[in-house]
């Protein structure tokens, strides 16, 4: 499904192409249109949530006891490797502060090293931050979600930065 130009554009560089993977990059593109809803954060993540389970769907992974809509958003559940995949989409779309992307490598001495973390890196960052070690979140429901979009090692959309009042 590739489509390239064997020539020029008409600026000396070539046609863009198609990924060959297009449900993933469906993916991508939804998730860049997220930018684009004029709502507050928290009908962002929601939508981000309900993308993550349609995107699950598609590629046949959702549980088989998936909840219908009318039921309680925290009785759904999705995937950490997805969680992942998002984040990395939210990276790539400039929807993460540059400051939350700098991870330690754990290399201190001689000098203590940082790199640009991936979307796993910061989703891994998020978990450590606000839950205690060995918390079983393979699957995650709506409330966890939202909390680790919001933490500290996510920082969707700056969500993480705390609004202080004059003479605070």
């Amino acid at each position: 499904m590739n489509k390239q130009s064997d020539g020029n554009n008409g600026f000396g560089g070539s046609a863009p192409t198609i990924p060959d993977d297009a449900e993933e990059s469906l993916f991508y593109y939804l998730t860049v249109l997220s930018l684009c809803i004029c709502e507050e954060p928290d009908r962002r993540i929601e939508s981000l949530f309900k993308l993550c389970e349609e995107e699950e769907k598609s590629r046949g992974l959702a549980a088989a006891a998936a909840a219908s809509d009318d039921e309680e958003k925290d009785s759904r559940t999705i995937r950490r490797s997805t969680v992942n995949e998002l984040v990395t989409y939210l990276q790539k779309s400039c929807q993460i502060p540059a400051d939350v992307q700098v991870v330690e490598t754990g290399v201190e001495y001689p000098l203590r090293e940082y790199k640009i973390g991936r979307g796993a890196d910061l989703v891994n960052e998020g978990v450590k931050l606000l839950w205690e070690e060995g918390s079983d979140l393979d699957n995650m429901n709506f409330g966890e979600f939202r909390q680790l979009l919001r933490s500290r090692g996510v920082c969707y959309c700056g969500e993480c930065y705390k609004l202080r009042k004059k003479g605070d």
